[in-house]
Order: structure tokens, then sequence, then C-alpha cells
């Protein structure tokens, strides 16, 4: 038999009114809300209130979310510039506004960070493209395979 859907809505709102009365949570949520309050939303980027299956119904919990390393800023990307000469980080071409992108040096779907700029470069374009999801050294790697397979070929072709 189909549940209608004042049936439905009767059943969530019993279940969010248990939610809401279980102690050991609605403190510890409220303390976060209050934090969050006061100081003007910084708790909630600390803070991550997430759904967690347990004995078949959702329980939520806290868990707290530290940043190891600082955002990056406008400061630190042209501090990066500064360091590297405007150059690219791995062909020492000079980059120009058109041709500058920032890249990861390790790409974040090989684990690299993504809050800080430690690992983040001025490449240009072309080897932004190219790069893709690999690591520098990898990168450079087959680099270094294209130009040696290169001067093979054309060895074969001057014989």
């Amino acid at each position: 038999m189909a549940m209608t859907d004042s049936e439905r809505l009767r059943r969530k709102r019993e279940a969010m009114a248990k939610r809401r009365r279980d102690p050991s949570l609605a403190g510890r949520v409220r303390e976060i809300q209050r934090h969050a309050y006061a100081n003007g939303g910084a708790a909630k980027q600390r803070d991550r209130i997430r759904r967690t299956k347990e004995d078949n119904w959702f329980k939520w919990r806290v868990q707290f979310v530290r940043r190891s390393e600082p955002t990056v800023t406008v400061a630190g990307i042209m501090a990066l510039w500064e360091k590297q000469d405007g150059c690219c980080a791995l062909t020492g071409e000079a980059l120009t506004r058109e041709t500058a992108q920032i890249d990861h040096a390790t790409p974040l779907t090989r684990g690299g960070r993504g809050l800080g700029i430690t690992n983040l470069q001025w490449v240009t374009k072309q080897v932004n493209l190219a790069k893709r999801d690999l690591t520098n050294e990898e990168f450079l790697g087959l680099c270094n395979s294209v130009v040696e397979w290169l001067g093979r070929r054309l060895a074969q072709v001057e014989r």
C-alpha cells in the first residue's frame, strides 16, 4: 500500500523531532551554530556537520576540518610571480598576461594540496594543457622521452 503525501510528511516530521531530541547531538550542534553566529561564520569554514549511517538511522556527527596551510591570496600569487621572475616554471619561457596560467605542481587528482600556494606554479598555457594530470617529474620525463625519440628518428632519416 502506497503512502500518501500527508503520511510521508508526518513521518518525516517525527523523524526530525527525534533527531532534535537526541541530547548528545543537539547541544553540540547548537554550540557550533552559536559560535558561528558570534564569529561571523568563521566556524562554518572550520567545522562540518555530516550525516553518518548508524544503526539503520542517521545521526549528526561533527567533524573538525583543520587547515594545515594558508589559503591562496592575491598577494601570495603575486609573490609567486616575483619568485619565478615572470617565467614558466617548466620551460623558463617569459610569460605574458595572455600566456600565463596557474598550475598545480602535484595535481589534485594525484593527492596534491589545493588549499595553499605551496603546490602552485606559473606556467604557459600550452604547457598547462599538455601537462594535464601529470606531476612535474612525469611531465619532464615524457618531454625527455619525446626529445630522445625525435633525435633517434632524425638520425635514421639523415642516414
